[in-house]
Protein backbone atom coordinates (compact mmCIF):
# COMPACT_ATOMS: atom_id res chain seq x y z
CA UNK A 1 0.00 0.00 0.00
CA UNK A 2 0.94 3.61 -0.52
CA UNK A 3 2.12 5.97 2.21
CA UNK A 4 -0.63 8.26 3.47
CA UNK A 5 1.47 11.36 2.71
CA UNK A 6 0.62 10.75 -0.96
CA UNK A 7 -3.12 10.90 -0.27
CA UNK A 8 -3.48 14.67 -0.95
CA UNK A 9 -1.95 14.30 -4.41
CA UNK A 10 -3.71 11.07 -5.31
CA UNK A 11 -6.95 12.35 -3.79
CA UNK A 12 -7.14 14.98 -6.53
CA UNK A 13 -6.68 12.35 -9.21
CA UNK A 14 -9.41 10.14 -7.73
CA UNK A 15 -11.75 13.12 -7.45
CA UNK A 16 -11.24 13.80 -11.17
CA UNK A 17 -12.15 10.20 -12.04
CA UNK A 18 -15.13 10.33 -9.70
CA UNK A 19 -16.22 13.63 -11.26
CA UNK A 20 -15.88 12.25 -14.78
CA UNK A 21 -17.98 9.27 -13.79
CA UNK A 22 -20.67 11.57 -12.40
CA UNK A 23 -20.64 13.67 -15.60
CA UNK A 24 -20.99 10.61 -17.82
CA UNK A 25 -23.77 9.19 -15.65
CA UNK A 26 -25.66 12.49 -15.59
CA UNK A 27 -25.46 12.65 -19.39
CA UNK A 28 -27.00 9.20 -19.71
CA UNK A 29 -23.88 7.09 -20.15
CA UNK A 30 -23.83 4.69 -17.18
CA UNK A 31 -21.52 2.15 -18.82
CA UNK A 32 -18.88 4.81 -19.45
CA UNK A 33 -19.34 6.22 -15.96
CA UNK A 34 -18.87 2.74 -14.53
CA UNK A 35 -15.42 2.51 -16.13
CA UNK A 36 -14.28 5.59 -14.19
CA UNK A 37 -15.74 4.32 -10.92
CA UNK A 38 -14.17 0.89 -11.35
CA UNK A 39 -10.81 2.46 -12.14
CA UNK A 40 -11.07 4.57 -8.98
CA UNK A 41 -11.96 1.52 -6.89
CA UNK A 42 -9.12 -0.57 -8.31
CA UNK A 43 -6.56 2.22 -7.89
CA UNK A 44 -7.66 3.16 -4.38
CA UNK A 45 -7.44 -0.46 -3.27
CA UNK A 46 -4.00 -0.82 -4.88
CA UNK A 47 -2.60 2.34 -3.25
CA UNK A 48 -4.38 2.42 0.11
CA UNK A 49 -5.89 -1.01 0.72
CA UNK A 50 -9.46 -2.21 0.73
CA UNK A 51 -10.49 -0.31 3.87
CA UNK A 52 -9.99 3.27 2.69
CA UNK A 53 -12.95 5.68 3.14
CA UNK A 54 -12.37 7.03 -0.37
CA UNK A 55 -13.82 3.77 -1.70
CA UNK A 56 -17.34 4.44 -0.42
CA UNK A 57 -18.44 6.97 -3.05
CA UNK A 58 -17.18 5.10 -6.12
CA UNK A 59 -18.71 1.87 -4.77
CA UNK A 60 -22.09 3.57 -4.30
CA UNK A 61 -21.86 5.20 -7.72
CA UNK A 62 -20.87 1.95 -9.41
CA UNK A 63 -23.90 0.34 -7.76
CA UNK A 64 -26.07 3.05 -9.29
CA UNK A 65 -24.57 2.39 -12.72
CA UNK A 66 -25.09 -1.36 -12.41
CA UNK A 67 -28.69 -0.77 -11.31
CA UNK A 68 -29.34 1.56 -14.25
CA UNK A 69 -27.90 -1.08 -16.59
CA UNK A 70 -30.16 -3.76 -15.07
CA UNK A 71 -27.28 -5.63 -13.44
CA UNK A 72 -28.99 -6.05 -10.11
CA UNK A 73 -26.62 -8.62 -8.59
CA UNK A 74 -23.61 -6.43 -9.30
CA UNK A 75 -25.46 -3.40 -7.93
CA UNK A 76 -26.20 -5.24 -4.69
CA UNK A 77 -22.56 -6.35 -4.44
CA UNK A 78 -21.34 -2.76 -4.87
CA UNK A 79 -23.84 -1.39 -2.37
CA UNK A 80 -23.07 -4.15 0.15
CA UNK A 81 -19.36 -3.41 -0.09
CA UNK A 82 -20.03 0.29 0.39
CA UNK A 83 -22.31 -0.38 3.37
CA UNK A 84 -19.81 -2.64 5.13
CA UNK A 85 -17.05 -0.10 4.59
CA UNK A 86 -19.22 2.88 5.57
CA UNK A 87 -20.47 1.31 8.77
CA UNK A 88 -17.04 0.02 9.80
CA UNK A 89 -15.34 3.38 9.18
CA UNK A 90 -18.08 5.91 9.87
CA UNK A 91 -20.38 4.01 12.20
CA UNK A 92 -23.95 2.85 11.85
CA UNK A 93 -26.94 5.17 11.68
CA UNK A 94 -25.15 7.64 9.41
CA UNK A 95 -26.66 9.39 6.40
CA UNK A 96 -24.34 7.49 4.07
CA UNK A 97 -25.81 4.25 5.44
CA UNK A 98 -29.31 5.61 4.83
CA UNK A 99 -28.43 6.38 1.22
CA UNK A 100 -27.04 2.89 0.72
CA UNK A 101 -30.04 1.24 2.40
CA UNK A 102 -32.33 3.31 0.15
CA UNK A 103 -30.40 2.29 -2.97
CA UNK A 104 -30.43 -1.39 -1.96
CA UNK A 105 -34.19 -1.07 -1.49
CA UNK A 106 -34.56 0.38 -4.98
CA UNK A 107 -32.75 -2.64 -6.43
CA UNK A 108 -35.03 -5.04 -4.54
CA UNK A 109 -38.05 -2.97 -5.60
CA UNK A 110 -37.03 -3.14 -9.27
CA UNK A 111 -36.50 -6.89 -8.98
CA UNK A 112 -39.96 -7.30 -7.47
CA UNK A 113 -38.61 -8.34 -4.06
CA UNK A 114 -41.03 -6.05 -2.24
CA UNK A 115 -40.57 -7.49 1.26
CA UNK A 116 -36.80 -6.99 1.05
CA UNK A 117 -37.31 -3.54 -0.42
CA UNK A 118 -39.58 -2.52 2.47
CA UNK A 119 -37.06 -3.76 5.04
CA UNK A 120 -34.28 -1.69 3.47
CA UNK A 121 -36.51 1.38 3.03
CA UNK A 122 -37.48 1.11 6.71
CA UNK A 123 -33.80 1.21 7.71
CA UNK A 124 -33.20 4.24 5.49
CA UNK A 125 -36.32 5.99 6.77
CA UNK A 126 -35.36 5.51 10.42
CA UNK A 127 -31.97 7.12 9.87
CA UNK A 128 -33.27 9.91 7.64
CA UNK A 129 -36.08 10.85 10.03
CA UNK A 130 -33.65 11.01 12.94
CA UNK A 131 -30.90 12.88 11.08
CA UNK A 132 -32.88 15.06 8.68
CA UNK A 133 -36.39 15.20 10.07
CA UNK A 134 -39.74 14.29 8.55
CA UNK A 135 -39.83 17.38 6.35
CA UNK A 136 -36.65 16.67 4.40
CA UNK A 137 -36.90 15.81 0.66
CA UNK A 138 -34.73 12.70 1.08
CA UNK A 139 -36.98 11.46 3.88
CA UNK A 140 -39.97 12.20 1.65
CA UNK A 141 -38.42 10.22 -1.23
CA UNK A 142 -38.07 7.13 0.97
CA UNK A 143 -41.67 7.61 2.19
CA UNK A 144 -42.85 7.92 -1.42
CA UNK A 145 -41.22 4.64 -2.38
CA UNK A 146 -42.68 2.86 0.65
CA UNK A 147 -46.14 4.20 -0.19
CA UNK A 148 -45.84 2.98 -3.80
CA UNK A 149 -45.06 -0.53 -2.59
CA UNK A 150 -47.94 -0.45 -0.11
CA UNK A 151 -50.30 0.60 -2.88
CA UNK A 152 -49.08 -2.29 -5.05
CA UNK A 153 -49.66 -4.64 -2.13
CA UNK A 154 -53.22 -3.40 -1.74
CA UNK A 155 -52.51 -1.46 1.46
CA UNK A 156 -54.13 1.58 -0.07
CA UNK A 157 -55.22 3.32 3.16
CA UNK A 158 -51.64 3.18 4.51
CA UNK A 159 -50.30 4.29 1.14
CA UNK A 160 -52.69 7.24 1.09
CA UNK A 161 -51.46 8.44 4.50
CA UNK A 162 -47.85 8.17 3.40
CA UNK A 163 -48.45 9.81 0.01
CA UNK A 164 -50.32 12.63 1.77
CA UNK A 165 -47.33 13.14 4.07
CA UNK A 166 -45.00 13.28 1.06
CA UNK A 167 -47.33 15.72 -0.70
CA UNK A 168 -47.22 18.10 2.30
CA UNK A 169 -43.43 17.98 2.40
CA UNK A 170 -43.09 18.53 -1.33
CA UNK A 171 -45.62 21.38 -1.43
CA UNK A 172 -43.82 23.12 1.41
CA UNK A 173 -40.30 22.55 0.12
CA UNK A 174 -40.72 22.53 -3.63
CA UNK A 175 -43.93 24.42 -4.30
CA UNK A 176 -45.31 23.64 -7.74
CA UNK A 177 -42.94 21.09 -9.20
CA UNK A 178 -42.98 17.78 -11.03
CA UNK A 179 -42.33 15.93 -7.76
CA UNK A 180 -45.26 17.72 -6.11
CA UNK A 181 -47.47 16.91 -9.10
CA UNK A 182 -46.42 13.27 -8.89
CA UNK A 183 -47.38 13.15 -5.21
CA UNK A 184 -50.71 14.79 -5.95
CA UNK A 185 -51.35 12.15 -8.62
CA UNK A 186 -50.56 9.33 -6.17
CA UNK A 187 -52.88 10.80 -3.54
CA UNK A 188 -55.59 10.99 -6.20
CA UNK A 189 -55.03 7.39 -7.30
CA UNK A 190 -55.31 6.17 -3.72
CA UNK A 191 -58.49 8.19 -3.18
CA UNK A 192 -59.97 6.77 -6.39
CA UNK A 193 -59.03 3.25 -5.33
CA UNK A 194 -60.65 3.71 -1.93
CA UNK A 195 -63.77 5.16 -3.57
Amino acid sequence: TCHLSLWPVLSSVFKVFLGLGICYYDQGYPAEALEFYEYSIKSLKAHFGKHHPGLISPLVNSGLCHMTLGRFSQALASYSGALILSESLLGTDRLMSATIFHNIAVVHDQRGDLADALRQYAKALKIRERALGEGDPLTALTCHNIACIWRCQGKVAEALKMHSRVLRVRKQGLGESLDTAESLEHVGLCNDWLG
